[in-house]
């Protein structure tokens, strides 16, 4: 019996580290597009490591030991490794830990690819750099978790590549895209923050808790943002929660309350319809929350109707 693999079982195994290597190289190169959005020329050094030691690295982690830190990392800024001067790797993140003076950051997203790194010392430093300012259309997502949680970041990100946007707002996403949105955020607590709400061109709410609010805080609402002189369209999302058939928006009040304001500048993007025929695919396992694949249905779904 011959002791070397088959043609097919070679020819297989080819064909795996070929698709692997090219999964890596369009990562890398979609990193590499995208940190192009940055506004890198006008970039504000917050604070500095240097000479600390880089434990280990992954795709969405990082641990790194040896350091004083004087500020706590904030997640609304970006980071960069430098190795040398010539060698820096951008990335921002969500959440981190401390632990003495080891540093754990946790969902990262790298904005020039995954490195490939040993354990060692490098350098490392807090920026602030914005999103290079487009010609397009001004947009503020408002809304609780449904539009930060998990996948939800590729709502933002999608819209950007497929329409030139200028996300705004106070807070800003995994991805460096601004918005206003917050967990455990309600139709009470947009009213209370409104008149800090940006003015845009377009908004965009997506609350899941929606329906607990009264139709008066809704109308309120709408009222306040299609009276501004800015606004050109509020587009309302709306999708089920697939543990209750009461959630389900075209026959309840709320719809009423929105045929009341118009549907000229108000829009409602029902995902209801939009998922239809393959409903539990679009969600994670909870039911509830929307994976990868809806955010960017519901992303291209918002293009077309925001025109």
């Amino acid at each position: 019996m011959s002791r070397f693999p088959s043609s097919l079982t070679m020819m297989v195994s080819i064909l795996i580290i070929a698709a692997l290597s090219s999964l890596r190289y369009s990562r890398k190169l979609e990193g590499a597009h995208f940190q192009l959005k940055f506004d890198w020329n006008n970039k504000k050094e917050i604070q500095g490591f240097q000479h600390i030691h880089l434990d280990s690295l992954d795709y969405n982690y990082l641990q790194f030991s040896g350091i004083n830190l004087g500020l706590s990392p904030n997640n609304q800024h970006t980071f960069t490794i430098q190795v040398k001067k010539w060698q820096q790797y951008y990335f921002r993140f969500i959440d981190h830990e401390i632990h003495g003076d080891t540093l754990v950051m946790q969902a990262v997203e790298w904005l020039t690819g995954v490195p490939e790194l040993q354990p060692g010392y490098v350098d490392l430093y807090e920026l602030d750099v914005a999103l290079k300012h487009n010609r397009g259309k001004n947009i503020v997502t408002i809304g609780d978790e449904m539009l930060i949680k998990d996948e939800a970041k590729y709502f933002r990100r999608k819209i950007a590549t497929l329409r030139p946007v200028n996300f705004l707002g106070s807070k800003k996403d995994v991805f460096n895209f601004k918005h206003e949105a917050d967990y455990g955020y309600t139709i009470d607590g947009i009213l209370q923050d409104i008149e800090r709400i940006p003015e845009a061109d377009w908004y965009i709410i997506f609350v899941h808790t929606s329906l607990d609010a009264s139709t008066s805080d809704l109308s309120r609402l709408l009222d306040t943002l299609l009276g501004r002189q800015s606004t050109q369209k509020v587009l309302w999302i709306s999708v089920p929660d697939l543990r209750s058939a009461f959630q389900q928006f075209n026959s309840s009040a709320w719809s009423k309350v929105l045929d009341a304001h118009g549907r000229d500048r108000l829009i409602l993007l029902d995902g209801a319809t939009l998922f239809e025929g393959d409903m539990k695919s679009y969600y994670m396992q909870d039911s509830v929350h929307l994976n990868k694949q809806a955010y960017e249905k519901l992303a291209e779904a918002t293009v077309k109707l925001l025109r």
